[in-house]
């Protein structure tokens, strides 16, 4: 299974250093079950905006979690995904304090999150790019996230790498 192949994966990929390369930064939300089309189509463009604005962001993805014909509820309550790629780890510490980013904080993801939920509304990783694709063959890495409960575990495989 997937737990599996990730559990096995080698230790020391988990115990580097930041390296100089592409990081990715993911984010899982909850977003309240009252928001609109409108409110979560504005905060895709919002977030897609980001890039061009801010220094060091090569891309970003985002939107809402959906899984086909599944009962099972293999999101963890998280219902709305972002992907940003930046150049290196100082980027992400920019973005991080960036106007833009704040604002989109602010101003789209905040009135949006769902304050009804259980365990943490978001959830953030970075991870460094190289150091992560030379341990997992098959190009972006499967990442274990778990709520802050500690109660459930989401699985979120990214698409293969560029």
């Amino acid at each position: 299974s997937s737990f599996n192949f990730f559990c096995s994966m080698s230790a020391s990929a988990f115990d580097r250093p930041r390296q100089g390369g592409a990081v990715i930064h993911t984010v899982l939300l909850k977003l309240s079950p009252t928001s609109t089309a409108a409110q979560i189509s504005s905060l895709t463009r919002a977030l897609e905006a980001m890039q061009g604005s801010i220094p060091g962001v090569l891309s970003v993805s985002a939107g809402s979690i959906f899984i086909p014909g599944s009962s099972d509820d293999r999101t963890a309550g998280y219902n709305y995904a972002l992907s940003v790629e930046l150049a290196s780890p100082d980027s992400l510490d920019a973005y991080a304090v960036h106007p833009v980013h704040v604002a989109v904080k602010k101003d789209h993801i905040g009135p949006l999150l769902d304050t009804g939920a259980t365990g943490a509304k978001v959830l953030a990783v970075d991870w460094d790019r190289g150091g992560v694709e030379e341990t997992v063959s098959y190009g972006w890495a499967a990442l274990i996230a778990a709520a802050a409960s500690g109660a459930a575990a989401a699985l979120l495989l990214l698409r293969r790498g560029r």
